[in-house]
């Protein structure tokens, strides 16, 4: 479950709002649940929104960071997490190879069979805020990006300027 708006204490900096957690629970077959994990974000950035979607196979876990900032303000990325039988641990962060200021990039994010599908919301490649999905197939321990999807048409996102 994803706590994107929470907030985070840190030591010489105070609060940095909007960080956010993932937790996990665990059921124990009698329809009993419990917590299992706090996960944190692999790194602290305020309105980072980690965790704003989670999805979970077997031994993975991805979490959205559309807050992240490695190529400009939103441009995100996803966080990879996995389970070793004891204890859920980061193992990597994908992004998109191209990634853009304001693509908003892992939101929001699916695995599923060894693949991840991340949307990039914003993306301008085939016209203003077209979007594309992004998709990672899994390759021994890492992800490894495969041709992104875009819509067989695409079209701009339409402002309120244009009648829409």
């Amino acid at each position: 479950m994803g706590a994107p708006e929470a907030s985070k204490i840190q030591p010489n900096r105070g609060i940095q709002v909007s960080v956010g957690y993932v937790y996990v629970y665990a059921c124990d077959g009698n329809e009993a649940w419990t917590s299992e994990a706090r996960l944190d974000p692999p790194f602290t950035l305020q309105s980072l929104h980690f965790g704003g979607w989670v999805s979970i196979e077997g031994d993975t876990l991805i979490a959205s960071m559309d807050g992240a900032d490695s190529a400009g303000a939103n441009t995100g990325a996803l966080a990879v997490y996995h389970y070793n039988g004891v204890t859920w641990g980061f193992s990597e962060m994908l992004q998109a190879p191209d990634p853009k200021w304001g693509d908003y990039f892992s939101y929001p994010a699916q695995v599923s069979g060894g693949w991840i599908a991340a949307a990039e919301n914003e993306d301008d490649d085939h016209g203003a805020n077209s979007g594309s999905v992004h998709l990672f197939e899994k390759a021994g321990s890492h992800f490894v990006h495969r041709p992104e999807i875009h819509a067989p048409q695409p079209e701009a996102a339409h402002s309120s300027e244009s009648g829409w």
